[in-house]
């Protein structure tokens, strides 16, 4: 499975949806996990910039994007996976505490997704991620909503919307500086026009757990 993936549904604001075949393809090449590391911007390409408490995978007052590791369950013998449209609104409610879903999102009409290495975390040494990085834009609305929204998660300390140029400034947690360079590439590269997020259909049963491949695939 190639790390460069691109553009794939774009025609119709689609994001990837991968299947279990991906992720024990992901597992073979020794990724632990499946998630989602989104880009979202507003408009005058801003990012949004959480900052971490201490935990297992990050320093306390360290900032970073919205990382969130996708949900499976198991049916009738098959994994069946969180599409990245879904994993990412749902992590941003979970994150920022605001009333969101798929409609506040646009995204570029092509190119609107890669996938990379993340590392994941402080206390997982060697431990990579394979993560998809979805191009998401906010509307004025959305980006008030997700500031304006009380935070209420002990893992997010605080928000920001940052310009790209200057998220550097920021003490950074692990993986997000080369993680920007490739974001920035992705963001040179997508189309300028936007199209309204869709997503697939993700039912997920009373058995929805995190996408830890080292476990799953035992």
């Amino acid at each position: 499975m190639s790390l460069t993936n691109s553009s794939l549904g774009v025609e119709t604001g689609y994001l990837p949806h991968h299947q279990e075949s991906d992720l024990r393809e992901m597992h073979t090449n020794g990724f632990m996990r499946y998630g989602v590391v989104a880009m979202v911007l507003d408009y005058q390409n801003r990012l949004l910039l959480l900052e971490h408490a201490s935990s297992d995978k990050t320093s306390e007052g360290m900032w970073g994007a919205l990382g969130e590791t996708s949900h499976v369950f198991k049916e009738d013998g098959m994994w069946n996976v969180e599409p990245v449209s879904a994993t990412v609104v749902r992590g941003l409610i979970e994150e920022t505490n605001a009333d969101l879903d798929i409609s506040d999102f646009d995204t570029p009409s092509y190119g609107n997704c890669i996938d990379t290495s993340w590392p994941i975390g402080k206390h997982f040494l060697d431990q990579y991620a394979y993560a998809s990085v979805p191009l998401l834009y906010a509307p004025n609305e959305t980006i008030e909503k997700i500031m304006d929204a009380p935070l209420q998660n002990d893992e997010i300390t605080a928000k920001k919307m940052v310009p790209l140029e200057q998220v550097m400034h920021y003490e950074l947690r692990p993986g997000t500086v080369s993680w920007l360079a490739i974001g920035a590439a992705a963001i040179s590269l997508s189309s300028n026009e936007t199209v309204p997020l869709q997503t697939q259909a993700w039912r997920p049963n009373d058995s929805v757990q995190d996408a830890v491949l080292s476990k799953m695939f035992q």
